[in-house]
């Protein structure tokens, strides 16, 4: 079954609410692209919880930009694992 992000422009991505975020399963924020996850606002990025930001492949926490990464709240970057964190750099 494909996921509910599949085929959503980053347009669309960029304007989910906080609910329709939390609605998402793992394997919904495991299937955006890097375009799609870097389309996330500042704001969206808060509102992403530990287990969505532990379940981002090395290669999407390699794509965030710059903002999204100070947009981290400390839950947030505690649930990073030391993989994702050198894939920061």
């Amino acid at each position: 079954m494909a996921s509910i992000v599949t085929g959503m422009t980053t347009a669309q991505i960029s304007v989910l609410t906080s609910t329709q975020l939390a609605g998402l399963t793992t394997a919904d924020y495991v299937a955006l692209t890097t375009s799609q996850l870097q389309a996330l606002t500042t704001t969206q990025i808060g509102f992403l919880g530990t287990s969505q930001i532990a379940a981002l492949t090395t290669g999407q926490v390699a794509s965030i930009t710059t903002n999204q990464v100070v947009a981290l709240g400390t839950n947030q970057v505690q649930a990073l694992s030391t993989a994702q964190v050198a894939a920061l750099s």
